[in-house]
């Protein structure tokens, strides 16, 4: 079954945001294996651009795009940059999440809320908002591609 998938994927165009690490760099990595095309999006200049070039050593097709998905501008380029080098994107796996800091509400600085809104929330809401664009939303050809959201959580309590 894992393998059909694959197969059919094969050749297509992946964007990954947060591939600089963990379950991003994982499913970048895993994806390039399989013969597909991967954008890599992260804020890691340094572990984006070695992972594109542990990709492209494997004669896989990898694209690092320095990325910030709580910035519109930022995800704005990113999705322009897939657009002029790949014309499409068929899946995209939007892995940016913080945790933020555990512990208790009543303790909790505003500060600290708002950004883990702004990249768990908005990022991935700004994210998605630019990859249906260019997934032709609306074309017979949108069923074809597929948009994946990991979600992590440690919770607050109190």
């Amino acid at each position: 079954m894992v393998t059909k998938v694959f197969q059919e994927m094969k050749g297509k165009v992946a964007l990954v945001t947060v591939a600089t690490s963990g379950i991003g760099r994982a499913s970048a990595l895993l994806l390039a294996g399989q013969g597909i095309k991967v954008i890599l999006a992260g804020r890691n200049e340094q572990s984006g651009k070695l992972l594109e070039k542990e990709i492209s050593a494997l004669n896989r097709k990898a694209v690092f795009v320095k990325t910030d998905v709580s910035s519109a501008e930022s995800v704005k380029n990113l999705i322009a940059l897939v657009k002029s080098s790949f014309g499409t994107v068929h899946y995209a796996l939007n892995c940016a999440g913080i945790e933020g800091k555990l512990g208790s509400l009543a303790e909790m600085e505003e500060q600290d809320f708002d950004e883990e809104m702004l990249i768990n929330l908005k990022g991935v809401w700004l994210c998605l908002k630019h990859q249906l664009h260019l997934m032709a939303w609306g074309s017979k050809y949108f069923h074809k591609s597929y948009v994946f959201r990991n979600c992590r959580y440690r919770g607050l309590y109190g």
